[in-house]
């Protein structure tokens, strides 16, 4: 992987958990109060919990190149 991708997937991987972070509290009033979301919140909740993930593996995945001293 280039570092222009690696650094892509970075700002990608940032943005997906900042995303998943502001609906938690979504799904905090939905298990803790009892306020069900409407589909629509969920499934967006559900797609961004997913983009994080995957950015996440794809970053884990990439080896990391010999440094030059």
């Amino acid at each position: 992987m280039s570092t222009r991708s690696y650094r892509l997937t970075l700002l990608g991987c940032a943005i997906a958990w900042f995303m998943a972070g502001l609906h938690a509290p979504l799904l905090h009033a939905w298990t803790s109060h009892g306020h069900v979301p409407r589909s629509s919140a969920l499934f967006g909740s559900l797609v961004v919990a997913i983009a994080a993930v995957a950015a996440l593996v794809v970053l884990f995945r990439t080896p990391v190149a010999p440094t030059r001293h």
